[in-house]
């Protein structure tokens, strides 16, 4: 391996990763001879933090043999062989596929030990998992990074946001302006379609975005967390297009049809939606730090807790309309209370609406800065 050193301090890395995020890692850092005796070692980048450690102090170079390192012209090049497996802690075995990751920066040699610094360019990454047991040729960018974060960031805000509030409108609140149209529909429709049609545009400029990182070829099965994020993803793509098509043949309100295509309708969107919050909490629980998926259990406690209130409300509403008094032949029904239910869902949806908006955007940011070195 091979680079152009701007600095005589400087060192250059190879790291394996379980993903494209520094972290976690096994790496091989070649250093450069100016500031030190020329040697090649081996390091662990622990997960959450930017100080690599060496891997093992009593020895170096482990696993490591054949080292030969030269400079030329600016150049610093390094050449090694490792071997596959060592019974060491945080000794990659390398019979398992690993992302490839490579950086460089400048270091220091203080009290016979390098120091790496943290790199300041972004680095580069191959765009799947390779597999070492066998010789192939590895394409590397630095810009899968960039599009990870798109990827994640637009999938989260259409499914963890769009989707959910376009959901509960169409099962719960159906009431409101019921008198009253908006462009010719009733108000709950006339937000409820752009709500998951937009979901479903999102969906497919999310998947576009990871096509493109993963050079138009479907991920590997090799990392199982990924591979089933992807699977997911794909099924809840495909049903959130399934939805919109769908309705375009919807038979008429009075059609003996339209009940069938209702519950069709409905547990298709139940599923698409179900199928899009397993892909997340994966995605999170691969990608972001480890604790951080517990926001997931956050917002999803939140959804039951929303759920479960609406289907009580909607229960006593029913129940209510049920119970009539009759006076003087006229029937009187309980509105006072359903007045006061159908507010209190109103009001429901107005902190769902905040609150929904407050772990989106956490998560968004989450990802924003998730570091790339």
């Amino acid at each position: 391996m091979g680079t152009k050193m701007l600095s005589n301090s400087g060192y250059f890395a190879i790291g394996f990763s379980k993903d494209v995020y520094m972290g976690d890692d096994y790496v091989v850092m070649c250093f450069n001879q100016n500031i030190g005796p020329n040697n090649i070692q081996s390091f662990y980048n622990p997960e959450n933090d930017y100080n690599s450690e060496i891997l093992d102090s009593n020895d170096p170079n482990l696993g490591l043999s054949n080292i030969q390192i030269w400079q030329e012209n600016g150049f610093l090049s390094c050449s090694f062989k490792r071997k596959t497996f060592i019974d060491f802690q945080k000794y990659f075995d390398l019979n398992k596929p690993f992302y490839l990751l490579m950086a460089k920066g400048d270091a220091l040699y203080e009290n016979s030990k390098f120091t790496p610094t943290q790199h300041n360019e972004n680095p580069l990454m191959s765009l799947e998992p390779i597999n070492f047991t066998n010789t192939q040729s590895v394409s590397a960018s630095s810009n899968p990074i960039k599009l990870v974060k798109a990827h994640g960031i637009i999938m989260t805000f259409g499914w963890m946001f769009l989707s959910t509030l376009g959901i509960l409108l169409a099962r719960y609140y159906k009431y409101l302006g019921k008198n009253k149209t908006l462009c010719g529909v009733q108000i709950w429709f006339a937000f409820h379609r752009p709500l998951m049609l937009t979901t479903s545009v999102l969906s497919l400029v999310g998947f576009l975005l990871i096509l493109i990182r993963k050079d138009w070829k479907w991920t590997s099965s090799a990392i199982k967390i990924n591979f089933a994020h992807s699977i997911l993803g794909i099924l809840t793509i495909g049903i959130s297009f399934i939805q919109p098509i769908s309705a375009i043949f919807r038979p008429d309100k009075d059609s003996a049809n339209r009940p069938i295509f209702n519950w069709l309708h409905r547990v298709f969107g139940i599923l698409a939606f179900i199928l899009s919050y397993a892909a997340i909490t994966l995605a999170i629980k691969f990608f972001l730090q480890k604790y951080l998926w517990l926001i997931m259990v956050g917002w999803l406690s939140w959804l039951i807790l929303v759920v479960i209130a609406l289907e009580f409300i909607d229960y006593k509403i029913t129940k209510n309309w049920k119970t009539e008094s009759v006076i003087n032949t006229q029937i009187i029904e309980k509105n006072d209370k359903n007045m006061f239910d159908s507010s209190f869902k109103t009001a429901i949806l107005g902190l769902h609406f905040v609150i929904s908006i407050c772990f989106t955007l956490a998560i968004i940011l989450l990802i924003w800065i998730k570091p790339t070195n």
